[in-house]
């Protein structure tokens, strides 16, 4: 029987993992199969056997949501094998690992299963005995429900990221071809040495996308520090850094050249401050957000000035013939003090 297609292309790493943790938990349930082989009546052996059946039709199916749950039913099963040390340790590192871990209504949810069964872990924790059958009965319907729990926020989590991947994936095409139209028309339209010609248009989308690829390279280096959720969503993010940056270039350049708001001098913009400016708006999101929420009228303030406005206010201190430059700190500090000078109090002779 041929394997089916996955229509979501899914990575060869994604499968890989499911791969790794199907092959652990199949070596375990051997185990449990060899030491409980004298009771071949042990009803969870048949089902934890089914349910990795059922992992590796996903998995050669390519279906990684299919795959992950049969496994973490498998999982599931196999707590009914542990012994009684086993279980109260399961049942501690599972206290801790929900609390880490989990939010909301689950959190709540798995405290309360816990709790329940806390006195069984209490009275047993210094003293050798197992467990009564009682005892051992709750404990196990306990670490289940908590591990269902925990399964489920997980398959929640990975099947979001499956999704947010799909809709990725489309909106980096159309960003790419958004750009290319954009460049297409700067050179049939735009002559080659005006503002908008494919001489200073494709320079600024190459420089932000230059700096998207950095910010991305920065970024990559916390990526062990994160979970591996939210590593999976960088992962997803930093393929479409580049063109982000490149269109977040071409919308400060556009910005620059329209004078809507103080962000440069226009006149003062030469190929190399544009080339940094487009540099700095596809490494900085604070720097674009702040251009955007000042054009659309929502910021009360200009954009915080950072490297490229400084180069701006540079340039035009350095013009020939100039008195100084217009928006220096001098002039600022004289502009304070004049604003402030209506509202002192006179000095009485």
């Amino acid at each position: 029987m041929k394997n089916k297609a996955d229509p979501r292309r899914v990575s060869q790493a994604k499968l890989d993992r499911l791969r790794a943790n199907l092959q652990s938990v199949r070596e375990y349930f051997e185990g449990c199969k060899t030491r409980f082989a004298s009771q071949p009546g042990a009803w969870w052996l048949g089902a934890a056997e089914r349910s990795l059946a059922n992992a590796q039709t996903g998995l050669d199916a390519g279906d990684l949501d299919g795959g992950w749950g049969a496994v973490h039913d498998a999982e599931r099963f196999l707590v009914f094998s542990m012994s009684d040390d086993e279980l109260i340790l399961r049942t501690l590192a599972l206290k801790e690992e929900t609390a880490a871990k989990l939010r909301g209504w689950r959190a709540r949810a798995t405290a309360n299963l816990l709790a329940t069964a806390a006195w069984a872990v209490r009275g047993n924790s210094t003293q050798k005995p197992g467990l009564s059958p009682d005892q051992r009965a709750l404990l196990e319907q306990v670490v289940v429900q908590s591990m269902a729990v925990m399964h489920g926020h997980s398959d929640n989590i990975y099947h979001q990221l499956h999704q947010a991947g799909g809709q990725l994936r489309w909106l980096v095409w159309i960003c790419t071809g958004l750009i290319l139209l954009v460049l297409a028309l700067s050179a049939w339209f735009a002559p080659v040495d005006s503002d908008f010609g494919l001489l200073w248009v494709l320079p600024v989308a190459i420089a932000g996308a230059l700096g998207g690829t950095v910010s991305a390279m920065y970024q990559l280096r916390r990526a062990g520090e994160e979970r591996i959720p939210e590593s999976l969503l960088q992962n997803l993010i930093t393929s479409g850094r580049p063109l982000v940056g490149a269109a977040s270039a071409l919308f400060i350049y556009a910005v620059i050249q329209s004078k809507l708001i103080s962000l440069i001098d226009a006149s003062n913009v030469t190929l190399a401050v544009a080339v940094v400016l487009g540099f700095v708006a596809g490494f900085s999101e604070k720097f674009v957000l702040g251009a955007v929420a000042k054009v659309a009228g929502e910021g009360t303030s200009e954009p915080r000035p950072v490297g490229p406005m400084v180069v701006g206010e540079k340039a035009a201190g350095n013009r020939p013939g100039g008195g100084g430059d217009a928006g220096g700190p001098a002039s600022r500090q004289a502009a304070t003090a004049t604003a402030r000078t209506p509202t002192a109090k006179k000095k009485t002779a």
